[in-house]
């Protein structure tokens, strides 16, 4: 059985792979720091069952700060998911942004150099592309002008982990991660947001012409990904990949918007907006090269996604309430 170091184990996509490698058959170190850009709560509720698993170990961390505590702990592959999230808060808030994305980075990779250990799978995004001229987005366009702080943490992260991988022998898979949901949402995500806002009969707020379109990419194939990646990496000796983890096919706001009200059986009510600048307006992974290499092939259609997020949603709002 592989040891994994999963790092941001109490997030949304943390804690979904968490789930799945527990079931088949991984040894799991988690590390989390309970970051307060969201409910502490909500991560712990994330992660409960997973103390009842014999193949799993937690220790709450801040990749900021000393993790020398992790040079004794036993472990073969590295996934790096820890990282502040969000778009539009680091506008206004780039130190966190830098100290908790790049310096938390250089530290695991730091650890990694110590023990040994040169395999690792880092969770990257695509808005590290920024507004490319490509309708389609592919790996070796040009990624050096993301929109947003955020972006540009994430494009830094990737050139850190290249720099390991030329001078320490690293082996590396940077997985850009196309628009995420499902079960465990973040509450600051949109579909979350919505559902929020719609269940209790409050508008919503809707940036520009509800044109803009995102590659919408279900949980479920997120985590599929992340584990055909270890079976990937674990076959190489030394490498550096980057890949595509999207759906393909974009979906507008507007098509968001009317799928979750006629699923929610609700008379749409919503605030127009200026749309922002620091957003991308339109993302389409080209996942040819995952398809290839991988074996990636995303089974989730988005109307089957956002109605089992839905269910999930509100059968979670039940038992809170129940409760």
């Amino acid at each position: 059985m592989k040891k994994i170091l999963l790092t941001g184990v109490a997030g949304f996509i943390g804690s979904n792979l968490c789930e799945r490698l527990l079931a088949i058959g991984y040894i799991v170190l988690g590390i989390d720091n309970f970051d307060s850009y969201y409910d502490r709560e909500i991560k712990e509720s994330n992660m409960r069952d997973f103390f009842l698993h014999p193949n799993f170990t937690f220790i709450e961390l801040d990749l900021c700060n000393d993790i020398s505590v992790l040079e004794s702990k036993e472990f073969e592959v590295v996934i790096h998911l820890a990282a502040r999230a969000g778009i539009q808060p680091s506008i206004t808030n780039i130190d966190d942004y830098i100290n908790n994305n790049i310096i938390g980075t250089k530290n695991i990779l730091e650890v990694m150099k110590k023990k040994g250990c040169n395999i690792i799978i880092f969770s990257s995004s695509s808005s590290v592309y920024g507004n490319s001229s490509n309708s389609i987005l592919q790996e070796d366009d040009n990624s050096g002008f993301p929109l947003n702080p955020y972006g540009v943490t994430k494009k830094t992260c990737e050139l850190l982990l290249h720099n390991y991988y030329s001078n320490f022998d690293f082996n590396i898979v940077v997985l850009r991660l196309f628009s995420v949901y499902g079960q465990k949402q973040r509450p600051d995500l949109v579909m979350y947001k919505f559902a929020n806002l719609i269940c209790n009969d409050n508008p919503i707020s809707v940036y520009g012409d509800r044109n803009s379109k995102r590659d919408y990419t279900e949980i479920r194939d997120v985590v599929n990904a992340i584990i055909l990646s270890v079976n990937y990496i674990e076959s190489q000796n030394k490498g550096y990949e980057i890949f595509n983890i999207g759906n393909g096919n974009p979906v507008s706001l507007n098509e968001l918007i009317v799928e979750m009200y006629r699923i929610l059986e609700k008379n749409e009510m919503c605030i127009p907006f200026q749309e922002n600048n620091f957003e991308m307006k339109t993302t389409c992974a080209d996942i040819s090269k995952a398809r290839k290499v991988l074996g990636y092939n995303p089974q989730i259609k988005f109307e089957r996604g956002v109605s089992d997020f839905i269910k999930w949603y509100k059968n979670k709002e039940f038992i809170e309430n129940k409760n």
